[in-house]
C-alpha cells in the first residue's frame, strides 16, 4: 500500500516564514545604501560637480550635444530635459540612494549618488 503524501506541517510553515524574513533582512542589509547625502556630476569634458541633495533646485548642465536639466527635490534628483533622442536618461526617474547613478550617453553627462562615509558601504566596484 502506497504511503499517505506528506503535508506540510506547522514547523515546516514557520520555518519557510522565518527563512523569508531572513531573506529579507539580508537583501535590505546588502543593497539598501540608504539615502543619499551628495550627487556627482560628470560633464562631458570629464569635470566633476559635487551637489547637496539637502538643497531643493534645478540644474542646468552642458553636454556635447546640448543643454540637461536636474530636478533636485527631498533629497532626489532626476533628469527632466535633454537633447538626446531617446530620452533614457529622463525615463531612469528619481534617483534617491547612495550608490544609484543615471546617464545621458549622447550628451556625456552622468549622475551618482553617494551618501556619509558611515552608510554607503556598498560595493567597491561591479564588473559587466
Amino acid at each position: 500500500m502506497p504511503a499517505a503524501p506528506r503535508t506540510l506541517t506547522i514547523a515546516d510553515a514557520i520555518l519557510i516564514i522565518v527563512s523569508i524574513l531572513l531573506l529579507g533582512q539580508l537583501f535590505n542589509q546588502t543593497y539598501g545604501s540608504g539615502q543619499a547625502q551628495t550627487a556627482t556630476i560628470t560633464d562631458h569634458q570629464g569635470h566633476h560637480h559635487e551637489i547637496d541633495m539637502q538643497h531643493d533646485q534645478q540644474l542646468n548642465v552642458s553636454g556635447a550635444i546640448g543643454e540637461s536639466t536636474l530636478q533636485v527635490t527631498d533629497g532626489r534628483i532626476r533628469f527632466t530635459a535633454s537633447p538626446c533622442s531617446n530620452k533614457v536618461c529622463i525615463h531612469t526617474g528619481w534617483l534617491k540612494n547612495a550608490g544609484e547613478a543615471a546617464a545621458c550617453l549622447p550628451n556625456r553627462l552622468s549622475v551618482q549618488l553617494a551618501g556619509n562615509a558611515d552608510t554607503s558601504g556598498g560595493f567597491d566596484s561591479i564588473n559587466f
